[in-house]
């Protein structure tokens, strides 16, 4: 989810306690760019330029190494980045920037 603070947070649904389960993986990110793999296993998110978007590899102890976590940040685009979305076989993942 993405809160009116541009905080984007995972939830584990799967936890005994969802509610207490949010990692947070971006703060004060550019805009509510963000999206999640329809297999599940990647989160892309704003990065902390325009030009940036975050990678995110989810596994099954993403939650427990959530302190460790980190991600890739990917920086080919001249221009604010404006859409991200994967493929539907989760293989690609297609961003688009203002330029």
């Amino acid at each position: 989810t993405e809160g009116a603070d541009d905080t984007v947070r995972l939830w584990d649904l799967s936890s005994v306690n969802p509610s207490q389960s949010a990692i947070v993986l971006v703060r004060g990110s550019n805009h509510g760019l963000m999206a999640l793999s329809g297999d599940g296993k990647w989160a892309v998110t704003a990065g902390d330029q325009p030009h940036e978007i975050r990678l995110w590899q989810i596994t099954a102890h993403f939650f427990e190494a959530a302190l460790k976590q980190s991600s890739q940040v990917l920086t080919d685009h001249t221009g604010a980045v404006q859409h991200v979305m994967f493929t539907a076989d989760s293989n690609y993942l297609v961003s688009a920037d203002t330029e």
